[in-house]
């Protein structure tokens, strides 16, 4: 569907496993990435864009991926 993407990838360095990828993009500033290991069983975290450079502070040093079943 539009804004979704599946059929991809995803690496874990730390254990050497591969996961299927999905993507949705939420809106204009957040997408969901998920890994999969079948199609129903998946984590996913939700990433929010961080401000441009000149607008840095605090706040955007902390992670912006949250958890989401």
């Amino acid at each position: 569907g539009k804004n979704k993407w599946r059929g991809g990838k995803l690496y874990d360095p730390r254990t050497g496993k591969s996961y299927l990828a999905k993507l949705k993009v939420l809106d204009s500033k957040r997408i969901k990435l998920s890994g999969c290991i079948s199609k129903s069983l998946c984590k996913g975290y939700i990433w929010t864009k961080a401000p441009s450079v000149d607008h840095v502070d605090e706040m955007t040093a902390q992670q912006t991926g949250d958890p989401v079943g």
